[in-house]
Parts: C-alpha cells; structure tokens; sequence
C-alpha cells in the first residue's frame, strides 16, 4: 500500500467515524463544565428518554396526576461522587420548578394514574 492510498484509507475511516460519533451524540444528555474559564459540553452518552418542551404526568394520584413540562435535563454531582440526572420540569398545577427522576414520569394520565395504583396495592395489583 503506498503512501497515498494509506492517507486515503485513514481520511474515509475518520470520516465514517465522525458520521458515526454524530449519529451518537444527536439524542443525548449533555452537560457544560467549566474548567480554566472554559466551558465545554459533556455528553453522557445516555439517550433521553423525554423530550424537552412536552407535558408528562408524575403518579401522585390515580384520577389527576400532575402536569409537569419538562424544561430540560441536570446533572448534579452526589456525595458519594456519582452523577445524578434529574428532569427540571415546570409543574403545571403551582407554576414552579421541580425536579425528578425521568423513570417516575409517564406520557399519559393513564399510564400515570395506573402506576400510582400498583406503588399504592403492590405490583400484583391488577388494572
């Protein structure tokens, strides 16, 4: 292989890399850090599983879950120096911030309401 077709050959894996990396990184928690005055993005690598700017339901009851918009998604640092992501959503009930975990937040009222049902009777509970 000459010198040519090697540059040829790492120029097309490079090229399929990016288009993969791309591909990776368009649905997924991302974070900015500071460090040096700078700040860069941190992607997690983690796809969201909601998206920003759509009305969820937390099961807090089984008739009328609350609203909440999901205003993005935080990553904040535990004590014990893991990563926590929570939801930052607008509760549409008290217009107020709150934060939860993506997993307690459902698409539908249905959904919402059916899980509050099996945390409250156990998850043999039949809908």
């Amino acid at each position: 292989m000459t010198n040519e077709e090697f540059l040829i050959s790492e120029c097309d894996s490079l090229r399929e890399e990016i288009k993969r990396l791309k591909h990776e990184n368009k649905n997924t928690i991302k974070f900015s850090v500071s460090y040096n005055e700078s700040v860069f993005e941190i992607d997690t690598q983690i796809p969201k599983p909601l998206q920003e700017n759509q009305v969820y339901y937390y099961p807090d009851d089984n008739i009328n879950p609350t609203p909440l918009k999901l205003i993005e998604y935080n990553v904040a640092q535990t004590v014990i120096e893991n990563l926590l992501i929570s939801a930052a959503c607008l509760n549409l009930n008290t217009n107020e911030i709150e934060y939860y975990h993506p997993k307690n937040l459902f698409k539908t009222k249905e959904q919402a309401g059916n899980e509050y049902l099996k945390r409250k009777f156990g998850e043999n509970y039949e809908i």
